[in-house]
């Protein structure tokens, strides 16, 4: 018995943190093409209290571009290296290849695209059967592999093909400059009504950020801002873009310009109030790139250059005076097998920052306590063993469990979900399931009910919804029938609305 519920925790794609957990699998890594033990896939699985970390055989490869979107549970739906799009069964999506097609995707057929942050996946506004998704994809232009002119969007309806998913819309025209082209960086944030989004992309060669708002009716116009500042030249590949996960900062992370740190607005989509930090070492350090990300209480963000971790305090008057230099990456001692030096940054579902390398190693660096100030934020070196080598990949996502901004112009959808840096399970009621194992009839008691109408949904192993029912709420008691189930391990969850209240592994037998 303790064996079947190891391996359910372990190979099971569920999340049971409460809100969204479209962030909840992290792949990285290679294809296992070689057969070498050093190259495979890693997957990195967030729970409600632990990180679960395996090695996965794909035929999928990640160079820099990786993004994976699991459904609002946590089980892993589709993941991209941006040339094809497949399942989590490792299948390609139907109409999932060819994503954006150009010399460099041609190019990098079989290793995945070489850029960092070209790709973003979100959830489609207004779809109740959380299965309808937009990608979006940066696209160079067809007679230069680094120089990109447009995002492109694909509409990806996970219901369809039986259950297999498809690309429903493939390919379509989001956003476009011609003249000073695009940085490839991708990143959105949820409008200020909590249902909407805004996908933010920053010219490369002016002061250009180009915005456009994605919504039930799809995707809308494109719409630009000038940011009033002089560039200097082109911009470079190895920086990053972020917002804060509470949506009021926009950090343009750029290696040769330096940083420039905005407020956003996020019913209108405009970036006021910029103020610039530019610190000698990251144009010193620029060929190996650097990255940044933001604590969870949106206070303090974090910037890396090659063998060094820098945090700013952002609600300091004076940022460039708040520096604190957080994190030195010895020269020798912490090779793993090569020198892991700090590149990229995201900010993950247990509120720590996880680091990559420039580097193909086999760690991940760790800031553990990011909302604290100075040395208190608790840098780790090579905290994370992973089981494979990766080079650069990381995904990027941004923060799917932010809603509506509290008493703005545009709070009008009543959707009143707040975001706070680390969301919880909350049980209020007691849940009793039994018999487990169970062969015909599950039963299900409630103590101290809420008195609220429960949905309980069970899943099977690889994540697929396998039978769903109410439990109305003038009942603690409800019996119904397992007997249609194949034997095996199976996760089962309770909700009332949205909201998670339970989670258990169940056995079926014969």
């Amino acid at each position: 018995m303790k064996k079947y519920l190891f391996l359910f925790t372990f190979l099971v794609f569920a999340i049971v943190l409460s809100g969204q957990n479209y962030a909840g699998t992290w792949l990285l890594g290679f294809d296992s093409s070689t057969g070498l033990p050093e190259y495979g896939g890693s997957t990195i699985q967030f729970t409600e209290d632990s990180l679960l970390i395996s090695s996965q055989s794909r035929g999928l490869n990640f160079l820099e571009t990786g993004t994976s979107m699991s459904d609002s549970l946590g089980n892993l739906l589709f993941y991209t290296n941006g040339v094809a799009v497949v399942n989590a069964a490792g299948d390609t999506l139907q109409n999932g290849g060819g994503i954006s097609p150009s010399v460099f995707t041609r190019v990098y057929k079989h290793t995945g695209v070489a850029k960092p942050q070209t790709t973003l996946a979100l959830p489609a506004p207004g779809d109740s059967t959380d299965t309808q998704y937009y990608l979006f994809s940066s696209r160079p232009l067809p007679s230069n592999t680094f120089v990109t002119d447009r995002v492109d969007y694909h509409l990806i309806d996970m219901a369809a093909n039986n259950g297999n998913g498809a690309l429903i819309q493939k390919n379509e025209l989001a956003l476009s400059d011609t003249t000073h082209f695009l940085e490839p960086s991708l990143t959105a944030v949820r409008h200020g009504n909590g249902r909407d989004w805004w996908l933010f992309v920053p010219s490369d060669t002016s002061a250009y950020y180009h915005r456009l708002l994605v919504s039930p009716e799809g995707i809308g116009e494109q719409q630009t801002q000038y940011g009033d500042f002089f560039q200097t030249q082109n911009s470079i590949d190895l920086g990053q873009n972020v917002f804060s996960p509470n949506g009021e900062y926009f950090i343009d992370h750029d290696i040769l310009q330096g940083v420039r740190v905005f407020n956003f607005d996020r019913c209108t989509g405009e970036l006021s109030n910029m103020r610039h930090i530019f610190e000698d070492l990251f144009f010193q350090n620029f060929a190996t790139g650097g990255g940044t990300a933001v604590s969870g209480n949106s206070r303090f963000v974090y910037f890396s250059a090659k063998n060094y971790i820098y945090q700013y305090d952002l609600e300091a008057e004076d940022l460039n005076a708040s520096k604190t230099e957080v994190a030195v990456l010895p020269e020798e001692g912490f090779k793993s097998p090569y020198t892991p030096y700090f590149y990229r940054m995201q900010l993950g579902l247990d509120s720590k920052i996880y680091i990559n390398s420039t580097n193909g190693v086999d760690v991940l660096h760790v800031i553990h306590e990011p909302n604290l100030a100075g040395l208190d934020c608790n840098v780790e070196l090579n905290a994370v063993q992973l089981p494979h080598w990766n080079f650069r990949s990381l995904p990027t996502f941004p923060n799917y469990r932010l809603y509506d901004w509290d008493n703005s112009p545009c709070d009008t959808l009543n959707i009143n979900r707040i975001y706070t840096p680390v969301e919880e399970v909350v049980e209020q009621e007691e849940f009793e399931i039994f018999p487990n194992p169970a062969s015909d009839v599950l039963q299900v008691r409630v103590k101290n009910s809420s008195k609220a109408e429960k949905h309980i949904q069970i899943y099977d192993l690889t994540g697929r919804l396998v039978k769903s029912f109410k439990m109305s709420a003038t009942i603690d008691n409800t019996a119904f029938t397992v007997a249609d189930l194949p034997k095996g391990l199976y996760l089962l969850n309770i909700f009332e609305d949205t909201l998670l209240v339970h989670h258990e592994s169940i056995v079926i037998i014969r």
